[in-house]
């Protein structure tokens, strides 16, 4: 049977202590009306709407490395595959 974890208030615990447990510095602001998470090392900043998004950040940064920006032909198939995707 497949574990399910789904993005929930749940999650955002995990997340923080999984950031804190790969070396990040985790803290929180308000700017205007929304919240702002950001994530530091000593060589990194990760800064997003919620804990779990700077996760996933760090995902992308880690299997990626400093390459991580999607190069046109990557951005073109994975668009033709899910369509228009949300920035």
């Amino acid at each position: 049977m497949k574990e399910l974890i789904a993005s929930a208030g749940n999650t955002l615990v995990p997340a923080i202590l999984t950031l804190r447990a790969a070396g990040f510095e985790v803290t929180t602001r308000m700017r205007g009306t929304s919240e702002e998470w950001s994530a530091e090392s000593n060589d990194l900043v990760l800064v997003a709407d919620d804990p779990l998004q700077l996760l996933g950040l760090l995902l992308v940064r880690r299997t990626r490395g400093r390459e991580w920006r999607a190069g046109d032909e990557e951005i073109d198939a994975v668009l033709k595959e899910f369509g228009t995707i949300d920035s």
